[in-house]
């Protein structure tokens, strides 16, 4: 009997099929990760585009039915609205007079400062049961909130936006159109000059991509015109071009920056 040799061939590695396969398979995974992404960052964009559209609505029945501007209404006690006697001293000297402007005890339009009518803006929506964006209680047992100008916080009288890390205080613009400042932070009392393009003691809060969306779906997508403008720090604390926006010329975002280098001023749509 003839001894037959077998030889056996060992296969080393992926045939090309094989590894076509695989980076098939990885194409898929990465592209489902990115587009789920892109699904969640178009999710954020819608809700904060509700949000500021519920407080427009909020805003117009608050007038209607009370006769004045949130936080801008005069012994707003008497219609069973927040207002803390600390602060009813402090601010009912110079404004908090029912003209229509929401501003700061000084009477700045927009408000240099967070006191007085801005920061009763939300509070009193709140009150009204018009919006729900405070789940604090303004004066009530939760940490953080308390007296009008000691201690304003996200969530006790400014809404938390729905994108970047900030939220909204309100106040008349230079056009006496009412506005809505996206990007203060926690215990800021000092706001911007937006009209200057400066800010002070509130940073940035919002990626300059996300500002882009948001502008392009409410506005025209520039950040220094139309009703939603970027504000932006000084050249002498961040150059122009490490900012929000490339710069004033250019009159674009920064898309090239990846972390928060935006606060934004957007004008209401109604009020």
């Amino acid at each position: 009997m003839t001894n037959r040799k077998r030889i056996i061939i060992e296969k080393n590695g992926f045939t090309l099929v094989e590894l076509a396969l695989v980076l098939v398979i990885i194409g898929l995974v990465i592209g489902g990760v990115l587009v789920g992404q892109d699904l969640v960052k178009s999710s954020q964009i819608r809700a904060q585009v509700s949000q500021l559209e519920s407080f427009d609505s909020a805003v117009s029945v608050f007038k209607s039915r009370y006769g004045y501007m949130p936080g801008d209404i005069p012994n707003p006690l008497t219609f069973g609205l927040t207002f803390d006697a600390t602060t009813q001293a402090y601010c009912n000297a110079n404004n908090v007079n029912g003209d229509g402007i929401v501003q700061d005890r000084n009477r700045n339009f927009p408000a240099v400062w967070t006191n007085c009518e801005p920061s009763y803006f939300f509070i009193h929506l709140k009150d009204a049961n018009l919006i729900n964006d405070l789940p604090g209680k303004f004066r009530a047992a939760v940490s953080g909130c308390g007296a009008g100008n000691s201690a304003q916080t996200i969530d006790c009288q400014f809404p938390a936006a729905k994108i970047g890390t900030g939220g909204f205080t309100a106040t008349t613009m230079a056009n006496t159109r009412l506005g809505y400042f996206m990007g203060i932070t926690n215990r800021d009392t000092s706001l911007f000059n937006p009209y200057a393009l400066t800010m002070t003691s509130t940073g940035p809060t919002v990626i300059p991509n996300d500002a882009y969306n948001l502008d392009i779906k409410m506005d025209d997508g520039t950040p220094l015109k139309g009703k939603i403008k970027s504000v932006i720090r000084p050249a002498t604390a961040d150059t122009v071009a490490n900012n929000c926006i490339v710069s004033v010329a250019a009159n674009s975002y920064n898309l090239t920056k990846t972390d928060a280098a935006c606060n934004l001023m957007i004008e209401s749509s109604g009020n």
